[in-house]
């Protein structure tokens, strides 16, 4: 099926946030960690953190690393036309934010 197929949910932002703890600089390299907080049947919960910092020079010093930000959003997967929430989002799409979600324990955690 295409994208735009009148079937297939779309994901609208429903909350979001960002708490900003320290300053980034331009042009020093910034690297991005997504992590998925919560994964339901027809939405998703995701968090980005934001380092200073290029990903290789984060893993070697992963025990002194802090975000400099950490934003939010939720998605909930609703029809086309109606703008109700699905059932289910759609095993392909549920499939790989359960990658992303990357969990230890039922505890997701953040992936450089």
């Amino acid at each position: 099926p295409s994208s735009t197929d009148a079937s297939l949910p779309i994901g609208l932002v429903v909350t979001s946030y960002c708490n900003f703890y320290a300053p980034l600089k331009f042009p020093e390299p910034i690297t991005l960690g997504l992590r998925v907080v919560h994964l339901g049947q027809s939405s998703v919960e995701y968090e980005v953190g934001f380092f200073s910092g290029d990903k290789e020079e984060l893993r070697n010093n992963v025990k002194k690393v802090e975000a400099k930000a950490v934003g939010g959003y939720n998605h909930v997967f609703v029809g086309r036309e109606e703008r109700r929430p699905v059932k289910e989002m759609g095993a392909p799409l549920r499939d790989g934010l359960h990658a992303i979600l990357n969990s230890t324990g039922g505890q997701p955690r953040a992936r450089l």
